[in-house]
């Protein structure tokens, strides 16, 4: 018999995403950046030379999914950076370390 509670939530990105990011690592892919500005999120995919790779219905459908990870994250960290345009960020997962960094800012025009 087996206790649930001992089990944890994903801690890392590759742990929620498993299966897209041994999709990525195939692909000789080392790194996914995620630049936001309110709520608009783009994605870009970087090979082991730092070049980026072309969109493809493939990295289509994988932004797709990442997005639906991190849009959750961000709105809990800043609850008011989806509506706001005033907010930018980044999020750069590296694929071979499984890490997430995130960077975030408001951006103020004028004093």
């Amino acid at each position: 018999m087996t206790d649930d509670t001992t089990h944890s939530a994903p801690q890392s990105l590759g742990q929620r995403l498993p299966l897209i990011l041994q999709a990525l690592k195939n692909r000789g892919l080392t790194s996914v950046v995620i630049h936001y500005r309110g709520p608009i999120m783009g994605v870009v995919f970087r090979n082991m030379q730092g070049a980026v790779v072309p969109p493809s219905p493939d990295t289509t459908a994988w932004s797709q999914q990442i997005v639906k990870v991190l849009r959750p994250i961000l709105n809990s960290r800043y609850p008011n950076a989806a509506p706001d345009e005033n907010y930018v960020g980044t999020f750069c997962w590296s694929l071979y370390q499984d890490t997430l960094e995130h960077q975030h800012m408001m951006v103020h025009h004028g004093l």
